[in-house]
């Protein structure tokens, strides 16, 4: 894209989202994030039976996700309600800058 990275959460299972938008090959639902007590929107999209949930056009969430050691992903799920998902970032930031090195 434009030289900046983007963010993705991914799942060990396919999740059907309530309250989602139905586009072309793609669902684009609004969800939030959790950083220590800071709670931020997000938009996303996920493509039709993808197991991933990709953050839309906010380049700065990949330099906010560096300085945090873990977020929590707050969704709403079919069947289940509104879910929380940790994730332990503890070792991104030399992942995240190794895979920005290699697009340089």
């Amino acid at each position: 894209n434009n030289g900046s990275l983007d963010a993705y959460f991914t799942f060990n299972f396919k999740p059907i989202l309530v309250d989602d938008e139905t586009k072309s090959g793609y669902n684009m639902s609004s969800n939030k994030i959790r950083f220590g007590n800071e709670y931020k929107s997000l938009l996303m999209s996920q493509n039709w039976g993808g197991s991933e949930l990709f953050v839309y056009k906010d380049s700065e969430l990949v330099d906010v996700l560096k300085a945090k050691t873990s977020v929590k992903l707050q969704i709403d799920l079919y069947k289940q309600g509104m879910t929380v998902f940790n994730y332990d970032l503890t070792g991104s930031t030399k992942a995240i800058n190794k895979v920005a090195n290699k697009c340089k």
